[in-house]
């Protein structure tokens, strides 16, 4: 009965357990990209002081007036506000 080597059943994939040094390597390389990223995630979620504290974004506002679509007149009884309380 012909034994078949390892490397002749994984043809397939990127192998990478092949070409880096060590596990740990690969394991504190991954760690180190995933905590980057976490902490790209979160200060972009939520803004932070230099000290990593939460601070609250200033408001919005725009030019002060709103202006009504010209193709949309407002008309009495036209237009309805439907409020759903959810929780």
């Amino acid at each position: 009965v012909p034994t078949i080597q390892a490397a002749e059943i994984s043809k397939g994939g990127l192998r990478i357990l092949e070409w880096i040094p060590s596990q740990q390597l690969l394991v504190t390389g991954a760690r180190a990209a995933w905590n980057k990223l976490w902490l790209t995630m979160l200060s972009e979620l939520a803004p932070q002081s230099a000290e990593g504290a939460y601070v609250r974004p200033a408001p919005q506002t725009g030019s002060g007036t709103v202006r009504w679509p010209a193709d949309l007149p407002p008309v009495a009884g036209r237009y309805h506000v439907y409020v759903g309380n959810a929780c």
